[in-house]
C-alpha cells in the first residue's frame, strides 16, 4: 500500500483533543514534530501541485501556531485540536502530492 491508493483513503477522521490528553509528553512533542516536517516536505517536494501545496500551507500555519502550546499545556483543547487538524491536513498534502509514492526503476 502506497500514498495515493483509494483502499487507504478512510471514510472517516475522528480529530478530537480529548483522545490525546493524557498522552505522554514525548509522544505528543514526536508526533507533532513528524506532522510538522510532513507540511514541510510536501511544501518543498518536486511532486507537488497546487491541491499539496494549499494542504501544506494551512498546515503550517496551525502546527507552527500551536506546537509549543500543546506541549507546555495539555489542557489546551484548542491547541490540540489545531494540532490534530494540522496533521490531517499535512496527511492531506502528502496523500496529493504523491510524496511516499515508490518510484518505478528501469530495470536493464
Amino acid at each position: 500500500m502506497a500514498c495515493g491508493d483509494p483502499k487507504a483513503l478512510p471514510r472517516l477522521a475522528i480529530l478530537d483533543p480529548a483522545l490525546t490528553a493524557t498522552q505522554p509528553a514525548k509522544v505528543a512533542a514526536a508526533t507533532g514534530i513528524d506532522a510538522i516536517a510532513h507540511a514541510v516536505e510536501t511544501a518543498g517536494c518536486t511532486k507537488r501541485n497546487e491541491v499539496s501545496r494549499s494542504f501544506s500551507k494551512q498546515a503550517w500555519q496551525l502546527l507552527e501556531s500551536s506546537f509549543e502550546k500543546a506541549i507546555s499545556d495539555p489542557d489546551d483543547d484548542e491547541a490540540r485540536a489545531k494540532m490534530l487538524l494540522g496533521a490531517h491536513l499535512a496527511g492531506c498534502a502528502i496523500e496529493n502530492s504523491m510524496l511516499g509514492r515508490p518510484m518505478r526503476r528501469l530495470i536493464r
